[in-house]
């Protein structure tokens, strides 16, 4: 407290050196400074912040994905639930995207074995000005008017993984998984909660 007073007045003393051209009031221009001296003071602590959090948030990833799985698997345990009333679990997980490179196969494969439906097919027309009309028509007169038109396929993230989940899953299919061509990473993640009993303090 006693170093922010300071700068305050160091503040204030600085502006004691303006020049007469200046018309806004020694008042108004000592505001303006101390506002503007919390607003930085905002902003670095802010910054403090966000640096903290990102470490903390470092830190949890390791202990959920890593530490305690490790620690869970050493000692053959799924499921546990400690005197503290703490409950733990442990399930497998799946980082996957398919990248630029690997996308055309990767649509291929999935309409190869049947599972074209979760691709998204999408149309991206580009008009001119007072070309409103020509949206209203359909895509294969849109390339006979000149326009330009980019068919696109996708697949949402979360239909990707819950589609890639299933297929670790099934151990009956003849058609093997292409993890790889899919950017499949399985890890194992922790989750830790409070009881019940731990929740209602007994």
């Amino acid at each position: 407290m006693a170093a922010k007073k300071k700068n305050q007045q160091a503040l204030l003393d600085s502006m004691a050196g303006l020049s007469a051209d200046v018309q806004t009031g020694d008042n108004s221009i000592a505001k303006i400074s101390l506002i503007a001296q919390a607003q930085y003071d905002a902003a670095m602590r802010c910054a403090e912040l966000e640096d903290e959090l990102k470490g903390a948030k470092g830190d949890l990833f390791r202990i959920s994905t890593v530490d305690l799985p490790e620690a869970m698997r050493e000692a053959g345990l799924e499921k546990f639930t400690t005197t503290d009333g703490l409950e733990i679990g442990v399930s497998r997980e799946v980082v996957c995207g398919i990248s630029e490179a690997r996308r055309e196969a990767a649509l291929s494969w999935l309409v190869s074995n049947g599972f074209g439906g979760i691709i998204k097919s999408g149309v991206d027309v580009t008009f001119g000005r007072d070309e409103g009309e020509a949206a209203e028509k359909l895509v294969e007169q849109l390339k006979g008017d000149g326009l330009d038109v980019a068919f696109n396929q996708s697949i949402h993230a979360q239909t990707l993984k819950a589609f890639v989940k299933e297929r670790m899953a099934d151990t009956e299919s003849e058609a093997e998984f292409p993890l790889e061509l899919f950017g499949v990473f399985p890890f194992d993640k922790a989750t830790v909660k409070a009881s019940k009993k731990r929740k209602l303090g007994n």
